[in-house]
């Protein structure tokens, strides 16, 4: 649901990593109770603290994360910026040329800074 037209291998995939085959249907392999018991922290207030260039890559059509809040998040790193790319909230999943093509100019150019 959060990335599709994905390759039905690359579902498969998934699926077999992230789920396991459970009396009549599937669960998650990642142990949600365990989850919700780690501490929730906004992490927000800590982005001006980051000295270093840094990047917030959205999907374009992410229904995970918000353009406003991954704008906020650029525009609180003092060196961030925004970049959209063609898709939804797995685009390093869906879309890895596209990521690419935006993160190794980024990373070129920020490595000598």
């Amino acid at each position: 649901r959060l990335t599709p037209g994905l390759p039905g291998a690359v579902v498969a995939m998934l699926a077999a990593q992230g789920f396991t085959q459970a009396e009549g249907g599937y669960t998650q392999r990642m142990d949600q109770k365990t989850l919700a018991e780690f501490p929730q922290v906004d992490n927000r207030p800590l982005l001006p603290s980051i000295s270093v260039p840094a990047m917030v890559v959205r999907g374009d059509k992410s229904t995970v994360s918000s353009l406003n809040g991954a704008t906020e998040a650029a525009a609180a790193l003092p060196q961030g910026r925004l970049v959209l790319v063609d898709g939804e909230h797995q685009v390093h999943i869906q879309h890895p040329e596209a990521l690419a093509a935006v993160l190794t100019p980024f990373l070129s150019t920020s490595a000598h800074q």
